[in-house]
């Protein structure tokens, strides 16, 4: 980050000399077989794929509209205006 914005960084508390001579910290493990908690992560990452498809279509769908509805409009008035000429032009 920028320090004209933010300040100077500060050391955080496993930066410091005193944290480095304690050792790492305790970790509690999670009971259970390993593989199985694998296959549950495996399984989790695969299912929020779908939600993250769905997530990316509805904003391409709608800036599709900005374009579809436009161009459906200018198509039905340029239908809408070569019948009124052919009208026209066959009553005449």
């Amino acid at each position: 980050m920028i320090t004209k914005f933010h300040g100077p960084g500060t050391a955080a508390a496993a930066d410091s000399a005193s944290a480095l001579s304690e050792g790492p910290p305790k970790v509690h493990k999670l009971p259970g077989n390993k593989a199985a908690r694998k296959d549950a992560a495996v399984e989790a990452s695969d299912s929020n794929t779908g939600i993250a498809t769905i997530w990316l279509a509805v904003p391409i769908g709608l800036l599709a509209l900005i374009v579809v509805v436009p161009l459906s409009i200018g198509i039905a008035m340029w239908i809408r205006n070569r019948r009124a000429v052919a009208e026209y032009y066959r009553n005449r």
